[in-house]
């Protein structure tokens, strides 16, 4: 019985993620992100403290949630075009079972950045409503911006943001990608 009440919520959140109109930025967060802890998928530790110093887009996931699955190759991209510059996503999966199984359902999907699996106190410390939830982070720990669900122009969202983000920080040096 808990089990089938647990399914049905997740499955109420990944679909309310999917409404465009939760797809909007909402306002910055004053203040560091949290630390936190969780696996790799090769079973290594990861701590978040490894993430100072660099522009990070935080993307909550899960292997249940079809549109957290369809911007894999938006993230990527985001991954790649702007590595270079100080910025990285990191996929942080929740409720989607070990390392050992998630990293075999990324076997079919062609994902660039790392994936960390992580409990659900890990969501619930950046008060994830809705899956998928992406929280872009600034060098020294900041929350910039925060994204709910799932827009059909994530990479250029996520892009503009990160642009004035890193101008601000003055990282202009690398030439901006192609969009």
């Amino acid at each position: 019985m808990l089990r089938r009440s647990r399914a049905s919520v997740w499955l109420g959140l990944c679909l309310v993620a999917a409404m465009p109109a939760l797809a909007q930025p909402d306002e910055p967060t004053a203040g560091p992100a949290h630390s936190f802890q969780g696996l790799r998928l090769d079973g290594s530790e990861f701590d978040a403290t490894e993430l100072q110093g660099s522009f990070v887009l935080l993307d909550f996931w899960g292997v249940w949630c079809p549109p957290c699955i369809d911007a894999f190759p938006k993230l990527s991209r985001l991954h790649d075009d702007y590595s270079e510059r100080g910025f990285q996503v990191v996929g942080l999966a929740v409720l989607s079972g070990t390392p050992e199984e998630v990293a075999v359902f990324l076997e079919d999907h062609d994902v660039t950045y790392p994936v960390v699996v992580v409990e659900l106190d890990v969501p619930e410390l950046f008060d994830v409503l809705a899956y998928p939830t992406y929280i872009l982070v600034g060098p020294e720990g900041e929350i910039l911006e925060t994204y709910r669900g799932q827009p059909t122009d994530l990479y250029e969202i996520v892009a503009e943001d990160l642009e004035a983000a890193l101008g601000a920080a003055g990282r202009l040096d690398t030439p901006t990608p192609p969009g």
